[in-house]
């Protein structure tokens, strides 16, 4: 096996998290995930994607977008 391999298994490795977040919070991030047709932990996915989208866009500095 090879390396790459063993790390794209890991990276899909499952684990079940637990959050503290306010209900008003948690009640709009539902909703938002609904109106995306998404699941809430399927919104927060999609979120994460788009944060580290963002950063590696940015990291040569502003207007690299």
């Amino acid at each position: 096996m090879s390396d790459t391999k063993d790390e794209t298994a890991d990276e899909k490795a499952r684990v079940r998290v637990a959050i503290n977040m306010l209900r008003d919070d948690f009640e709009e991030l539902k909703k938002l995930a609904e109106e995306d047709g998404e699941t809430v932990s399927g919104y927060l996915r999609k979120a994460l994607a788009t944060e580290r989208y963002l950063k590696t866009r940015t990291k040569g500095g502003v207007g690299s977008l």
